[in-house]
């Protein structure tokens, strides 16, 4: 179940979209179990040897140009992307 701190990080449309997708995803057996702050997400990594190297937001994932659009297939800050290494 999802708590304010994870919720705090979303913008408007990441809001938005969050309220729409959950309960569908759920409605249709793929319910989201785990909602993960970046620090939780990096302490929960590192609990299973790896590395965490950053934390990338959606926008940051691809070229800020592609994101220039007036329709709807714009980046919302719903969730992040984590990289992580195997240490040596």
């Amino acid at each position: 179940e999802e708590c304010g701190e994870e919720t705090a990080l979303r913008d408007e449309q990441g809001s938005a979209y969050a309220e729409f997708a959950l309960p569908a995803a759920a409605e249709r057996g793929e319910p989201w179990l785990a909602f993960f702050t970046p620090g939780d997400l990096s302490a929960l990594l590192e609990r299973h040897g790896l590395e965490p190297v950053e934390h990338v937001r959606q926008a940051g994932c691809v070229e800020p140009r592609l994101w220039e659009r007036s329709d709807v297939l714009r980046p919302a800050d719903l969730c992040r992307l984590a990289r992580a290494t195997v240490p040596a």
